[in-house]
């Protein structure tokens, strides 16, 4: 039993931050730049709820208007990244809105493998997974 898409709508969101200065690479590897080069993240941001809630509408109506096997591309991000900054008046990176979206989309993964696990549920007054 999967909470319904109003359901997800309702949600309450909860405001999250980025990491900042950490690195994708310790020097090791292979490539070049690698020694000594790492990539430094941007700056971190809190994501009011609107803004959360903006987002994950934003990218399921996308998802919806893709074929059964549809990506979400860099366009797609990008295309995301104009309409919150021009909706909301901010400066967010492509990066930022696609780590953030990352961040929920891995974390609704985490709830529907348990979904799909026999004997658990979904609890409509608490917006809670049950686990059996």
């Amino acid at each position: 039993m999967f909470p319904s898409k109003g359901l997800l709508s309702d949600l309450k969101l909860q405001v999250h931050t980025i990491d900042v200065g950490e690195s994708n690479s310790n020097g090791k590897g292979k490539g070049k730049g690698k020694a000594g080069k790492g990539v430094v993240r941007a700056k971190p941001i809190n994501w009011p709820p609107a803004l959360c809630k903006f987002l994950i509408d934003w990218y399921i109506e996308k998802k919806l208007k893709l074929p059964p096997k549809g990506v979400i591309k860099k366009i797609h991000r990008t295309a995301c990244t104009s309409a919150i900054n021009a909706k909301y008046g901010s400066t967010y990176t492509a990066d930022q809105v696609q780590r953030h979206y990352r961040c929920h989309k891995e974390n609704w993964g985490l709830v529907a493998r348990h979904l799909n696990d026999s004997g658990n549920g979904w609890d409509e007054t608490n917006r809670m997974l049950t686990l059996s």
